[in-house]
């Protein structure tokens, strides 16, 4: 999959990393058809 409009944020809290990655709903609906869980969640983290 390519993701042509993914934005990351990086944030370090009292030594603690965090990251966060942000896309649209439109991008997210044509690859997923609204289907939100933790294995679609870590299928788009394993492939950015």
């Amino acid at each position: 999959m390519l993701f042509n409009n993914i934005r990351e944020k990086r944030m370090v809290v009292k030594g603690i990393h965090r990251t966060v990655l942000e896309m649209t709903t439109d991008d997210f609906c044509k690859v997923y058809e609204n289907q939100f869980t933790n294995e679609v969640a870590t299928e788009i983290i394993k492939t950015i």
